[in-house]
């Protein structure tokens, strides 16, 4: 079974008042599906298992300005922003390997807000199966390439609109991420006729 991918991001000097700011800036860095450009931006108070305190829905995410107006006053130290969209991967689809939107969450959290580790930022991929390549199909190589490709120019993107002291690429099993890509890439390299 596929784990569920999420790249954890620690800033330099968190606080309520930057929340929102950095936030915007890593959603503005995102590159948000052009096949499907729409965006769902939410507050959470207190835990991840509590309903929105705000949620409202936008056509695209365009320069940010309705969405950054719509998180205004709700920074806090135990305010989650989320804002759920797409971005554009390779996907297995009836043999093939088509370019499809493909979900994504961003959430900033302020620091008393409830969840598994103490980062300030995370971006849930969902399932990890577009980043690995599958043994007995050579073609899967090259599109986990380019869908690895794209995370890893996102990894560089995000370090750059932001001041991380760190970050980190992990599945929800806790293995080294890069340590099962490079088993499966060598397996798919002893199989391809090229």
């Amino acid at each position: 079974m596929a784990d569920r991918l999420y790249l954890s991001m620690w800033a330099r000097q968190s606080s309520p008042l930057t929340m929102q700011r950095r936030f915007l800036d890593l959603a503005s860095t995102f590159p948000v599906s052009k096949l499907d450009p729409r965006v769902v931006a939410a507050v959470r108070g207190v835990a991840m298992a509590e309903a929105p305190l705000a949620e409202q829905s936008f056509v695209a995410f365009d320069d940010g300005v309705a969405v950054a107006e719509f998180f205004d006053g709700w920074a806090g130290p135990d305010a989650c922003f989320e804002l759920e969209c797409a971005w554009d991967l390779l996907q297995p689809q009836g043999g093939e390997w088509k370019l499809t939107p493909s979900r994504v969450v961003l959430l900033a959290y302020g620091r008393e807000f409830e969840r598994e580790a103490d980062e300030d930022f995370r971006i849930e991929f969902g399932i990890e199966t577009p980043f690995l390549p599958v043994p007995e199909s050579p073609a899967s190589f090259r599109a986990a390439q380019g869908n690895i490709r794209s995370l890893l120019r996102l990894v560089e993107d995000i370090g750059r609109a932001l001041p991380l002291e760190r970050r980190k690429l992990w599945s929800e099993s806790g293995g080294n991420f890069a340590e099962r890509l490079a088993a499966l890439a060598g397996g798919v390299a002893d199989q391809d006729p090229n």
